[in-house]
């Protein structure tokens, strides 16, 4: 009885499939059918128009990185910083010499003047 229930298994399962297969079910036969040729082309120019985008967004990118990696680092600028204010210092210091020099220059000539009035 057991081959029996079997067969009639088997015949079942295969005249649905048959019927399916004529009444133009395609999942077991012409997978071409489940999708649209246009679809696909679709989909196609897409993927390459996705590709084209990351290349363009792979440039910029290693572009930016190149930048950033030419600008100075947090520690470079304070360097700088430091640098420039030791400069600072040294030119305070420059100036306030140089005042002192211009006041003896300016003495130095008063003095001059009046010895040269006194000899005339």
């Amino acid at each position: 009885m057991g081959l029996v229930v079997a067969g009639l298994v088997i015949t079942v399962v295969l005249g649905v499939v048959f019927i399916l297969k004529w009444t133009g079910f395609t999942a077991f036969g012409d997978r071409s059918k489940l999708v649209d040729a246009k679809a696909i082309v679709k989909v196609s120019e897409g993927v390459d128009a996705i590709a084209t985008d990351l290349k363009n967004l792979d440039r910029r990118v290693a572009a930016v990185e190149k930048d950033v990696g030419d600008r100075a680092t947090r520690q470079e600028v304070h360097d700088l910083q430091l640098s420039i204010a030791r400069m600072e210092g040294r030119f305070d210091l420059m100036e306030a010499s140089m005042k002192a020099i211009g006041g003896s220059v300016t003495r130095m000539e008063d003095f001059l003047l009046r010895i040269s009035e006194r000899g005339k």
